[in-house]
């Protein structure tokens, strides 16, 4: 249980600081996201696309911290058989793995949400004026 909630609690660290990232980047892409605007994309799509980008980020941490966490296992499993003759098994229940792996891209994905709709209220007037 202790495992869980630690794990718990980075996989919420982790969320807020995929949002402050994501929040800062879409204040440095101000003039992109205008020149999305200007060349016909909706408030709506550019709001979605802040939000795929988040969810794709979430996925990509899924992907790696279950590759991580299947080798660790394996690599523990063996330490511990040769250090103490410990035989423990090294599988991690599939379903588990999938359940936290969704719920690592939902977490990603309502990370985005902040940056998503600074993203959607980018005003296009505002951010196109003449640099300097």
């Amino acid at each position: 249980q202790l495992f869980v909630a630690m794990a718990l609690v980075v996989m919420v660290s982790s969320g807020i600081a995929i949002m402050l990232a994501l929040y800062n980047s879409m204040d440095q892409r101000r003039r992109q996201i205008a020149i999305l605007r200007v060349l016909g994309s909706s408030s709506g799509r550019i709001f979605g696309l802040v939000l795929t980008e988040s969810a794709l980020i979430g996925m990509l941490g899924a992907g790696v911290g279950i590759a991580l966490s299947f080798g660790g296992a394996f690599v523990t499993a063996a330490v511990l058989k040769k250090m103490l003759g410990l035989v423990i098994s090294a599988a991690i229940d599939p379903s588990v793995a999938l359940m936290v792996a969704a719920g690592t891209v939902l977490l990603g994905a309502v990370a985005g949400v902040v940056p998503a709709f600074l993203a959607y209220r980018t005003s296009v007037a505002k951010s196109l004026k003449p640099v300097g």
